[in-house]
């Protein structure tokens, strides 16, 4: 590696060239209808941008992942995100400065149920293009919630 190598120079041209190339889905395809390596993500809570944890967790799981699918196993590899919970919960009371049950009915249980759906929404989005970027290939145009 020559001095000075930054990574997020070459960063932008790995992942043009993984979707101009369609790699993933062309993996995918190489081992399809072979015998069935099935892997469902453990969500994490869409509370916030990915930490450390998280991405050692991913990277961990892809490693199996990307063996099985060298192995010649048709991987089925669904991603999914948590997004019920106190967790995120916290934060749109945070957001929202509520404090208490009251503030939360006087704020109107719908609207707050809307507005956890929409920041566990927007957390999944970021997570799944942070996961993109870390080359954690998981089928998230699909996943549950």
């Amino acid at each position: 590696m020559e001095k000075g190598y930054n990574f997020k120079d070459i960063e932008p041209e790995i992942l043009k060239y993984w979707e101009n190339k369609d790699i993933y889905t062309k993996i995918k395809r190489k081992n399809h209808g072979r015998k069935k390596f099935y892997f469902l993500q453990g969500p994490p809570y869409t509370s916030g941008r990915l930490h450390l944890g998280q991405t050692w967790n991913h990277a961990l799981k892809d490693m199996i992942l990307r063996f099985n699918r060298m192995s010649g196993f048709d991987v089925w590899d669904r991603g999914g995100y948590d997004t019920h919970g106190v967790p995120i919960e916290n934060k749109v009371q945070k957001k929202f400065g509520l404090q208490t049950k009251k503030d939360i009915i006087n704020f109107g249980i719908e609207k707050f149920v809307h507005e956890c759906q929409k920041f566990s929404e927007s957390g999944a989005a970021v997570m799944s293009e942070d996961l993109w970027k870390l080359g954690v290939w998981l089928n998230n145009d699909n996943a549950y919630m």
